[in-house]
């Protein structure tokens, strides 16, 4: 969907991930545009497109977070399984759903969304973009999931900023126990987390001087240590408190992947003395 006069367009990022170099648009009213992908972010879901031909284009406009309340009505726009335009109602069913992915808080709606809906807009009564169509869940796929509206305009200033999105990177794996308590399960090489001093075996306290992450959950859990770094670029800086009683500060140069911790990294801490 457009998002400025100028022919900027966001989608998700696992729409144009199979041909980003190949890519077309087609209107509501039939024509088809090429398109240029000018910024992608794989960890947000996010990308950044370029309508081909250029004129004033009718962008959406974004409404102010703070004025959407659960229950609030909510309207989904998409090509749904790829049959056609359609357009769909439900409501707000939740503001923050953050137990489904490591890296993004939701929002969580009942308006019926399927595969063809994502990268779409999620707008309240007033036409306005609340979020955009990303994900499904649940029996069914009853639950639709839309990625926040603030996220969608951190991201297209980031890329009117600096020309493109970048996922910062932890360079840790994480392992919960099931009691709730986090561990560092491996330590990239030459990442910032070694050349900081963070060990295998580290039991994480606080991020950021939160510990609002602790949960029997393991996977609310690990949410929560990942959530540190979601809104971080290159460059930034964030804190670990960690069980050996010393404040550890990471400089993070590179990329999220949305890594969950491989087999091997979980053994090889469970080996450790």
């Amino acid at each position: 969907f457009f998002v400025d006069p100028s022919g900027l367009i966001l989608t998700n990022a696992h729409v144009v991930n199979d041909s980003p170099d190949n890519l077309s648009i087609v209107l509501s009213d039939g024509k088809t545009l090429s398109a240029r992908l000018l910024a992608l972010a794989p960890g947000r879901d996010i990308a950044i497109l370029q309508a081909g031909a250029l004129r004033d284009w009718p962008a959406l406009p974004f409404m102010a977070p703070a004025s959407l309340g659960e229950g609030d009505s909510v309207f989904a726009i998409g090509n749904a399984l790829g049959i056609g335009l359609s357009f769909t109602q439900g409501i707000l069913s939740r503001l923050t759903q953050d137990k489904v992915n490591l890296w993004e808080d939701y929002l969580q709606i009942d308006a019926p969304i399927s595969p063809g809906n994502s990268g779409g807009p999620l707008l309240d009564s007033s036409g306005r973009v609340v979020g955009m169509n990303t994900a499904i869940g649940g029996p069914g796929g009853k639950i639709g999931l839309a990625i926040k509206s603030e996220s969608l305009q951190a991201a297209l200033q980031e890329y009117k900023e600096t020309g493109r999105l970048i996922d910062a990177k932890a360079g840790f794996e994480v392992f919960v126990a099931p009691s709730g308590d986090a561990f560092v399960a491996s330590v990239d090489p030459k990442s910032g987390a070694e050349s900081a001093g963070l060990k295998q075996g580290d039991r994480i306290i606080l991020v950021d001087g939160k510990g609002w992450f602790f949960s029997s959950d393991p996977s609310i859990a690990a949410n929560g240590i990942y959530r540190g770094f979601t809104r971080k670029k290159p460059g930034d800086r964030t804190s670990l408190n960690i069980e050996r009683s010393r404040k550890v500060t990471l400089y993070i140069p590179e990329r999220i992947l949305g890594f969950i911790p491989s087999e091997a990294a979980v053994e090889a801490f469970l080996s450790q003395d």
